[in-house]
């Protein structure tokens, strides 16, 4: 749910140490790609792994900050209370 909020931080604003820290976690999760890539190329298996475990543990990372946005962020918007409750999903042509 917080990558909902991330996703909308240029209509609703979210605290600074969140954006600073998202966009820090995506930096390093995105940099291991290129250690990732080498050790591919080169069929050696510790850049792979650098590389493999650098965006693995960044974008966990990521994850668990997203998770603490969303708990800063829940109470702070009346429409985002609605984004837990049950049902509310209205597949096209008003089936569910």
């Amino acid at each position: 749910m917080g990558e909902r909020f991330w996703l909308n931080r240029k209509v609703i604003p979210i605290p600074h140490h969140h954006v600073i820290a998202g966009n820090t976690l995506l930096a390093i999760s995105g940099t291991g790609l290129f250690p990732f890539i080498y050790g591919i190329w080169q069929l050696s298996v510790w850049p792979t792994i650098f590389g493999g475990l650098l965006m693995y543990v960044g974008k966990l990372w990521y994850f668990d900050r997203m998770v603490w946005l969303y708990g800063d962020m829940k109470d702070k918007v009346a429409q985002h209370a609605t984004w837990l409750t049950p049902n509310t999903y209205q597949a096209p042509g008003g089936q569910e």
